[in-house]
């Protein structure tokens, strides 16, 4: 299974009681990127041959190689901290590591392991169809200390901001304990898994005045524990941005409502989470919106211009064929502006797409997720020569050959993946979601539909991650590309 990612939209996995839904990567100021189309990175999380050791070994010799790199902080020892720290990694193709992030306990254990894992010889890559690629990971490292069971130790808990704790006191019985994991992890009041946590702090995002005023842009990451009473306390910023966006994220975490609170053994349980909080400025243009999509005029733009084209002579004259792309952005009024062509094909196929595009009337704009129009970039195309009408306008439910997402990933999984939800098939306590929608002949998914739900904001943030969907490779019949309907589920907690 492969995942695809795009640049402005860091779609880290989840780990278990852990961070919400993105890989993780340092802070850094986003900076709005200029092209306005380029195709997905790919990084896989199973490939053939998994990445390892120069010695080999497999992933046991290398968590076991961490294990005896690591070195137990001396302030967690006098504290009592043990446990688990999860490990999340890259392995590139040339065997180099990147957005490493190390996730439990306090007290130094975090940065103790990720030392470890860097302290480890450049890897072997992972390898698929002969090509090394890059792979993500992640390896458990174990914290005990010595002539103690790891089981009934009080786990570290995050210092807690003055601020946080006045607008959510703990209250009376609620644990001082902080576990690791839990058989059920904590939810919102209407049942919604984790992935809902981070878009509903999204939506009510405090605003920054240093973000508002243009100056810097970027990630603030808060840990929090989630109580027994279903509380959020002890709120600090372990990844900071800026002294205004860390104290606007302590304050939206302090909003969060209570909790259904963690369960282990049928019992209620306090757990520790750590969510990123994305401050964008006010001129910032996504790849793609963090809510929803600018939505065409009409329902498969690319076939609608597919069908207005005007081949110019010079295309049958020197027998040219081919695609034309002009890159866009959606602005918030749904206008369309800073048109480029960015896949010439010839000098008068490139302005008849420009005039086309010109011509579209307005979308309806892309959205963040506290529902503001915001400016979104979006490709078009059309095909030079056209093929025949029947491939633009009749819809299949099966072909020779199916569209595919780029390097074949998975469709279910990468739906998961703009979720921030785990891949794979349901276990107990989570559901199904299916959900219907059609690839053009172009690529571009259009007519998506919920055709079974579990409601709520689920159903809702199923349907915004189809649509935040790449670009496929469209599916053939008799050699020509041409529409395909899909329902596919989506496994949800």
């Amino acid at each position: 299974m492969k995942i695809s990612f795009y640049p402005s939209l860091l779609l880290p996995w989840l780990l278990p009681s852990l961070v919400l839904p993105c890989l993780l990567t340092s802070p850094q100021p986003v900076v709005a990127q200029t092209r306005p189309h380029q195709p997905p990175q790919s990084v896989y999380v199973n490939v053939p041959h998994m990445p390892e050791l120069p010695t080999g070994g497999g992933l046991a010799a290398l968590t076991a190689a961490v294990q005896r790199q690591v070195k137990y902080p001396v302030a967690a020892q006098r504290q009592g901290v043990q446990g688990t720290v999860t490990i999340a990694f890259t392995v590139l193709a040339d065997g180099s590591l990147t957005d490493v992030y190390a996730q439990g306990l306090d007290y130094g254990c975090p940065e103790a392991a990720t030392a470890a894992l860097r302290g480890l010889p450049r890897l072997k890559p992972g390898r698929r169809q002969g090509q090394a690629v890059p792979v993500r990971m992640s390896l458990p490292v174990q914290f005990v200390l010595a002539g103690l069971p790891a089981e009934g130790r009080a786990e570290a808990r995050a210092t807690p901001s003055p601020a946080a704790r006045q607008q959510q006191p703990v209250e009376p019985g609620d644990t001082s304990r902080v576990w690791p994991t839990a058989d059920q992890m904590p939810r919102l009041p209407d049942g919604s898994g984790s992935y809902a946590v981070g878009a509903l702090l999204q939506r009510t995002l405090v605003p920054a005045p240093d973000v508002q005023a243009g100056h810097i842009e970027g990630r603030v990451f808060v840990r929090f524990t989630v109580g027994t009473s279903g509380v959020v306390r002890d709120a600090v910023v372990v990844k900071p941005l800026s002294a205004g966006a860390d104290a606007a994220a302590l304050q939206t975490v302090a909003r969060l409502p209570r909790f259904l609170p963690a369960t282990h053994n049928g019992q209620p349980v306090a757990i520790s989470l750590t969510v990123p909080l994305t401050f964008y400025g006010p001129n910032h243009t996504y790849n793609r919106a963090p809510g929803s999509q600018p939505v065409p005029p009409m329902p498969d733009v690319d076939a609608y211009l597919q069908q207005q084209v005007r081949v110019p002579a010079v295309v049958a004259a020197q027998q040219l064929s081919g695609l034309v792309g002009v890159g866009a952005v959606v602005m918030p009024d749904g206008q369309l502006d800073s048109l480029k062509v960015v896949r010439p094909l010839c000098a008068a196929c490139d302005a008849e797409l420009l005039r086309l595009v010109r011509g579209l009337p307005r979308y309806q704009p892309g959205r963040d997720e506290a529902g503001r129009a915001v400016a979104v970039r979006t490709y078009l195309e059309v095909r030079m020569p056209p093929n025949p009408p029947d491939s633009i306008s009749r819809v299949y439910t099966y072909v020779e050959q199916m569209p595919q997402l780029p390097n074949a990933a998975s469709i279910s999984a990468t739906i998961q993946e703009l979720l921030g939800e785990p891949g794979g098939q349901a276990a107990p306590g989570q559901r199904r979601v299916f959900v219907s929608f059609t690839v053009g002949p172009h690529g571009g998914v259009y007519a998506v539909k919920l055709q079974k739900g579990v409601g709520g904001a689920t159903d809702a943030a199923v349907l915004a991650a189809v649509q935040r969907l790449p670009r496929f490779v469209p599916g053939k019949q008799n050699g020509r590309p041409v529409a395909v309907s899909f329902t596919v589920p989506v496994v949800v907690k």
